[in-house]
């Protein structure tokens, strides 16, 4: 540049030399923000501006105008066309530099009623909720719209006209007067008119509809039991209450077993359906009866013939902390399958291994456990031959004779006495009974 020479800045207006062909340093939309009613019109420009602010003149025709998703309807050139309530983003895109702005939409003037759905069906003479929206011709929930509405049934509706809405929508309690299959309210106000679904309306005295048994699918070993509930239910779906005892319970030809009221000993593998009848009702489960594995003890036990699972002599019955655990044995009391025993809130689990001998401290077959409380946490003592304590939150009780390790599944120690009041063991085995504190 020649000395003295003076540099030209830029000019603003439409009249900016070389506009088009510059990249701008930034772009400005206008109206930052904005509100319009839905289906009216919001209408934007863009003015380009150079590195120094100067601007490079309105490029309102050849920019790009988007609004962000969800907000529906449509432009045509920078005029955009509103469809559903909300505050939107609009954005405007030229020469890679956008500016954005802030569109309010409202609803427009409400135009019908719409109803929540009414379950069927009803009771006559019982008031039961119905709400009822204010919507625009967009499905925007018109929220301008405070006035009260008509509203009719075939068979008569108590009240026959709404409050007044609140935001567009009104909820109350309505009663209708008489049995009616198909009924459906209508709602008025003005042009604004609306129509719920249709539903019946019976009778309010409750009759029994159906039943329901639990659990609906089980799974258990051959020669163990399980119980089942039923319940009784209204045809409004309200439950009637428990039924168990006045209930039938059968199951599927070919699965064998037998029944002691509600509780099934199983006795053939399969899957099978168990069926609950009530009052002409009747409702399924699905019981699933597997066979159980032979039982090997661990090398290093005495020798032991696989055991048939198929015919367990007897069943010992766990009362853990109040809930009723039943597991088959053999003739010489070994644990034909593991035992899980939860507390009946869960909070405290026995593990007893499968292939454990269960007896008495003479070495009499054990048929039934209780236990009532467990042991609270404790530093390891010793006295005797006795020995309890609290390790990696796993309780254990252990009495060594000779060269058998027998575990303590029960006790209960006196303060006044340094003795075991009540001796369970558990014989011969590497995996021992675990009681376990969470």
């Amino acid at each position: 540049m020649a000395l003295g020479a003076v540099r030209n800045l830029p000019q603003g207006g439409t009249g900016y030399n070389g506009a088009a062909a510059l990249v701008p340093g930034h772009i400005i939309i206008s109206p930052k923000a904005a509100g319009v009613s839905a289906g009216n019109n919001a209408i934007y420009t863009a003015e380009a501006f150079d590195e120094y602010n100067h601007s490079m003149g309105d490029v309102t025709t050849t920019a790009n105008f988007t609004v962000q998703n969800g907000a529906g309807g449509n432009w045509t050139g920078s005029a955009y066309s509103s469809q559903y309530a909300g505050v939107w983003t609009i954005t405007a895109s030229y020469k890679g530099k956008t500016d954005a702005a802030v569109l309010k939409v409202n609803a427009a003037r409400a135009t019908t009623f719409v109803f929540s759905p009414i379950s069927s069906p009803q009771p006559a003479r019982t008031p039961f909720p119905v709400t009822i929206t204010a919507v625009d011709r967009f499905g925007n929930t018109a929220e301008s719209f405070s006035n009260t509405a008509s509203i009719c049934t075939h068979a008569g509706i108590l009240p026959d006209i709404t409050g007044a809405f609140s935001e567009g929508v009104w909820t109350g309690m309505v009663v209708i007067a008489d049995v009616c299959p198909n009924d459906s309210i209508t709602a008025t106000q003005g042009g604004i008119v609306g129509f719920s679904n249709h539903f019946d309306v019976v009778s309010a005295v409750p009759e029994l509809s159906r039943i329901a048994i639990t659990p609906k699918t089980a799974e258990v070993s051959t020669g163990t039991r399980i119980s089942y509930t039923a319940e009784a239910f209204d045809q409004f779906n309200r439950t009637l209450g428990n039924i168990t005892i006045a209930s039938s319970f059968t199951i599927q030809n070919g699965a064998a077993g037998n029944w002691n009221g509600n509780t099934y000993s199983s006795q053939n593998p399969g899957v099978w359906i168990v069926t609950a009848s009530y009052g002409g009702k009747t409702d399924n489960a699905t019981l699933t009866v597997v066979p159980l594995p032979p039982v090997v003890l661990p090398a290093g036990d005495a020798p032991l013939a696989e055991i048939a699972p198929k015919a367990p002599v007897s069943n010992l019955t766990i009362d853990f902390l109040g809930r009723i655990t039943t597991v088959p044995i053999s003739s010489d009391g070994r644990i034909l399958d593991d035992v899980v025993a939860k507390d009946p809130q869960g909070l405290q689990t026995l593990e007893i291994a499968r292939g454990n001998k269960v007896t008495d401290a003479s070495g009499n077959v054990v048929k039934t456990i209780t236990v009532r409380e467990t042991p609270p946490p404790a530093q390891p003592r010793e006295f005797g031959h006795y020995r309890g304590g609290i390790r990696s939150e796993t309780f254990r009780h252990e009495i060594r004779t000779g060269d058998k390790d027998y575990f303590v599944l029960s006790s209960r120690e006196p303060a006044s006495e340094r003795r075991l009041d009540q001796v369970i063991v558990l014989q011969r085995t590497r995996r021992v009974a675990r009681l376990e504190n969470r």
